[in-house]
């Protein structure tokens, strides 16, 4: 069981597309018990960057062939400007842009049409890339709930709980100092 606070977003030019993402996502987050949303679905560049200028992107799955004057490549690059850690999946149809992709430290590249399993597949090794990453994260209990100790602004003793402030929420968790103590960065 992993829980998250992630953050996902889509971007192609076909809704149908974007429907189907969603609600394989949203079936992959409630089967797994990741706790993650689809924070944004959209066909338009421009509602996509401004979005990503105010907003936390975890995971953004990107359509390469956009329109004619954007492409996903050109989204991707604008993004990955002011967020470095962004994953990025490039969801084509067209197998000739995979190796477009990656300069643009790509997650994955998932072929159209896609199915449920390929879809999870990508998400479960993303949690796992998470999950193993050497960089700030702190389980906070034996649910797995993991938090980016960036964001953390403040852990709190209230009673027999711990609650870790962050700006987008509060985690209450049953719990001591003493019990969480080797996962706190130095």
């Amino acid at each position: 069981v992993y829980l998250f606070m992630l953050n996902f977003c889509a971007i192609d030019d076909d809704t149908e597309t974007l429907n189907n993402l969603a609600k394989m996502l949203e079936t992959i987050f409630m089967q797994h018990d990741i706790d993650a949303s689809l924070v944004l679905k959209t066909s338009n560049a421009d509602e996509l960057l401004s979005f990503a200028n105010s907003n936390k992107i975890d995971v953004l799955f990107l359509n390469i062939d956009l329109c004619k004057n954007c492409s996903g490549l050109d989204l991707a690059e604008k993004i990955r400007k002011n967020d470095k850690d962004c994953y990025f999946i490039f969801v084509s149809a067209y197998p000739e842009y995979v190796f477009q992709t990656f300069s643009h430290k790509t997650f994955d590249f998932i072929f159209k049409p896609f199915a449920l399993q390929r879809i999870e597949k990508c998400v479960l090794r993303l949690v796992d890339d998470i999950v193993s990453s050497p960089k700030r994260f702190i389980r906070i209990n034996n649910k797995n709930t993991i938090i980016d100790e960036s964001e953390v602004e403040y852990i709190k003793r209230e009673g027999m709980k711990l609650i870790f402030h962050t700006a987008y929420r509060d985690y209450d968790v049953y719990s001591s100092f003493a019990k969480i103590q080797d996962q706190l960065p130095n």
